[in-house]
């Protein structure tokens, strides 16, 4: 079947949130759902969101695995002033959820990482997270399949 209409949809979730319940809101769409684009806001220390990044993206998109015909995840994660973010597990998790069996319209999948801050000072976790697709995305950096893009920016808010 068809679409009738090809539009991706964007997701802003802000400081505090989660991704939670995604996969239920999607449901209805997935048999015509290609693009998916998520921004995800980690502000001034939030807790949990410094131990998940990605805001529960990971086990929402484990949850769509097989049912669905997403070409695109693009994945935009702003971390505000002061704010650490993880560098480790999760963004391995994420790797692992994109690259099983389950994906087989999946072409593109693009994370960017921006850190804003009002004092210059990012530079170590900046090239910590630039380290993270040699580290956490070996099997989105090595696969034939899928183009994987990665890049981490700073900004001055």
């Amino acid at each position: 079947m068809k679409p009738l209409l090809d539009i991706p949809l964007h997701l802003v979730l802000e400081p505090g949130l989660t991704l939670t319940g995604l996969a239920e809101m999607v449901a209805p769409s997935l048999q015509t759902l290609r693009d998916l684009h998520t921004i995800i806001t980690i502000d001034d220390e939030p807790p949990k969101s410094n131990l998940d990044p990605l805001s529960a993206l990971r086990s929402e998109l484990e949850e769509l695995t097989h049912k669905n015909i997403l070409e695109t995840i693009t994945i935009g994660v702003i971390v505000g002033t002061d704010s650490s973010c993880e560098q480790g597990d999760e963004w391995g998790r994420l790797d692992k959820a994109l690259t099983r069996s389950g994906w087989s319209a999946l072409k593109r999948v693009s994370l960017s990482i921006q850190l804003s801050s009002y004092e210059v000072g990012y530079d170590e976790l900046a090239q910590a997270l630039r380290k993270l697709p040699e580290t956490q995305f070996p099997r989105l950096s090595s696969s034939k399949t899928v183009e994987f893009k990665f890049v981490v920016t700073t900004a001055l808010a």
